[in-house]
């Protein structure tokens, strides 16, 4: 071990040619092992083309299905009609209860509709509620700034008075302390 540590200069040059070749050795053998690697991943290169292949196909069959189901619930939404940039509530029917629905007793009878949801729509109609997008997103909350005191920095330095002609160099607060 103590032969390791060695440094170069004071190895003889029969050491110093040994290391040598002992690192060509070395890269020599790294290079047949990445060239045997290569060649073994050129030989499989048919294989993995093939699994690339099916993946794009999968990626591919999702895609379509996705469009595919887009398109069908686009061809299922309402229409939104939009006047002057603002959606224009649609007329929905009124429910009814036909008079073969019709109980002879008001205890029997079933309600229909939704007394909310009928006054709302009403209210929309006579341009009382906004009938703009109401699943609107909330602000995100940001975060607080920390405060930042201000006052003397954690180094200042000071310039001494010194006479004419000769160099003032900057002093700290400590040393300044120090030479009184």
């Amino acid at each position: 071990e103590n032969k390791n540590k060695v440094s170069e200069s004071k190895l003889s040059r029969t050491q110093r040619n040994k290391k040598k070749r002992l690192i060509e050795a070395e890269r020599e053998r790294d290079r047949k092992q990445k060239e045997k690697q290569f060649k073994i991943e050129l030989h499989n290169i048919n294989e993995l083309a093939k699994k690339v292949r099916q993946e794009e196909a999968k990626k591919e069959e999702s895609r379509k299905e996705k469009a595919k189901m887009l398109k069908e619930k686009e061809e299922n939404a309402k229409p939104v009609i939009k006047v002057n940039g603002k959606i224009v509530p649609q007329a929905t029917p009124i429910e009814v209860v036909l008079p073969s629905q019709l109980s002879d007793n008001l205890r029997r009878m079933v309600p229909h509709g939704g007394l909310v949801s009928d006054r709302f729509k009403s209210m929309q109609g006579r341009n009382l509620v906004d009938t703009g997008n109401l699943n609107r997103q909330r602000k995100k909350p940001r975060g607080r700034k920390k405060a930042v005191t201000q006052g003397e920095p954690f180094f200042k330095e000071k310039l001494v008075n010194t006479p004419k002609g000769t160099k003032s160099t900057p002093k700290t607060a400590k040393s300044k302390n120090t030479e009184n």
